[in-house]
């Protein structure tokens, strides 16, 4: 399983685990909706979701340049009551603690993760983009890396459809060629990971590597 976490321009990991532990999370507001454990890692990058401890397989990720609130749950107080949610711009996650100094801890460590963020994207023009590489079914690409740059990945490609997370593209591209591409045109590899996710034409989730890039300055045109 691919699973390498990288180092910034700035000099600050962003792999050092912040809290983890496991809550009962479900994806979306909606009550009819099941909750499911999970064993939740927070960095300083993203919220990661496991099916259970050790497991490498990613269940959910969240970035925390994506996450805009974090508030109490009120609708979940009868079964869950130390629920509280975490929204971002697709969907919101109703996670629940063990206890109410649980939940306190993490919605602290949360919003410290968040601010921490957006502090060090605004004071370095930090960009962020994100390539997902499903295994011979096309790439999917979120975020502005430069006409040039998604000239050449895109260059094979013959069909393009563009979604909420990205525009996807049916041309198949090794790992390795994408990261080399993109550090030719100075953006650094923050994240690449193993996992599986429904297909952007497909509603079956499909194994897929998901690669996270930065890049400090504007990108090239």
């Amino acid at each position: 399983r691919l699973l390498f976490l990288f180092q910034r321009n700035s000099g600050r990991m962003i792999n050092g685990i912040v809290l983890n532990g496991y809550l009962d999370v479900r994806s979306g507001e909606s009550t009819s909706k099941d909750f499911r454990k999970r064993f939740v890692v927070l960095d300083q990058n993203c919220i990661k979701m496991y099916k259970k401890e050790g497991e490498k397989d990613i269940a959910g990720m969240v970035f925390a340049e994506d996450i805009g609130t974090l508030q109490d749950n009120s609708e979940e107080v009868a079964k869950y009551p130390y629920a509280f949610n975490v929204t971002t711009n697709m969907k919101t996650y109703v996670m629940n603690a063990p206890t109410q100094a649980k939940r306190e801890e993490w919605k602290a460590k949360i919003k410290a993760v968040v601010d921490s963020y957006n502090e060090e994207s605004q004071s370095l023009d930090v960009k962020y983009a994100t390539i997902e590489c499903f295994l011979e079914k096309g790439i999917r690409i979120s975020g502005d890396i430069g006409s040039i740059l998604m000239a050449q990945l895109t260059a094979k490609a013959t069909q393009r459809h563009d979604g909420p997370k990205g525009c996807f593209y049916d041309c198949n591209l090794p790992v390795s060629s994408v990261m080399t591409q993109l550090a030719e045109h100075g953006w650094m590899s923050v994240s690449v990971f193993h996992t599986r996710i429904p297909h952007p034409l497909d509603v079956v989730p499909l194994p897929c590597d998901v690669l996270v890039f930065s890049h400090h300055g504007a990108p090239d045109v």
